[in-house]
């Protein structure tokens, strides 16, 4: 499972998580406030996540090991 956390001062919710390759292909959307995305199918490797909330977008990258 990959945690995630986003600054909540003005009560913000996640609206989508999303899991890239580093080409840019989509692997994985999952819409809703969920702080949690199920990593366990992924190959190991390194992926670009992409977390939507409102406005914001926040973009990192992570290994899969």
């Amino acid at each position: 499972m990959l945690n995630i956390k986003i600054n909540n001062n003005n009560n913000r919710t996640i609206d989508r998580l999303t899991i890239s390759d580093l080409s840019g292909k989509k692997i994985m959307d999952q819409y809703g406030n969920q702080t949690f995305i199920n990593v366990e199918s992924l190959a190991q490797g390194m992926y670009v996540l992409e977390v939507v909330s409102g406005k914001n977008k926040m973009v990192n990258k992570f290994i899969k090991n």
